[in-house]
């Protein structure tokens, strides 16, 4: 959507005005599994705009039509983006929980990319907790897995 691509490019603002218009457009019960989604794209936003309350808030929503709909992929993403407000309010246990949920969610869904993400972030987790050698064995093991999955953003 555009307000994913504006969220990319870096315009927070304008990138959480066309979200908020894609939820207002997804207001019926046939368009939930589309709102979950827009839902934790709008999360992301607002996570990295500093409004971590409302992102927790956002993503608890999304979270719930994501299972009510039965989508593992969906909850994956939602739980990998709860893991990393969890990593910026300083919450390192809630965001490794939030994570490891994540990583198994990818994997039942062989998400190999989600995968590699998960565990990078898990490796911030330990780095948070002042764990720099379980960390860098972490992101040895993400960074295998973002060149097999041909990342390179990941692999930065």
């Amino acid at each position: 959507s555009l307000g994913i691509t504006l969220h990319h490019q870096g315009n927070l603002t304008e990138a959480a005005a066309r979200l908020e218009e894609a939820l207002a457009l997804q207001s019926s019960e046939a368009q939930a599994e589309d709102r979950a989604w827009s839902l934790h794209a709008l999360a992301a936003v607002e996570r990295d705009r500093g409004d971590l309350p409302r992102a927790l808030a956002l993503l608890a929503d999304a979270l719930r039509l994501h299972r009510e709909g039965e989508s593992l992929h969906g909850e994956a993403w939602t739980q990998f983006q709860l893991g990393q407000v969890r990593l910026r309010t300083g919450e390192v246990a809630a965001a490794e929980e939030a994570l490891s949920t994540a990583l198994e969610l990818y994997g039942r869904t062989r998400d190999g990319r989600g995968e590699a993400w998960a565990i990078t972030q898990l490796a911030r987790a330990r780095l948070l907790d002042e764990d720099p050698a379980a960390a860098l064995e972490q992101l040895r093991d993400a960074l295998a897995r973002h060149r097999d999955n041909e990342d390179a953003r990941g692999e930065a």
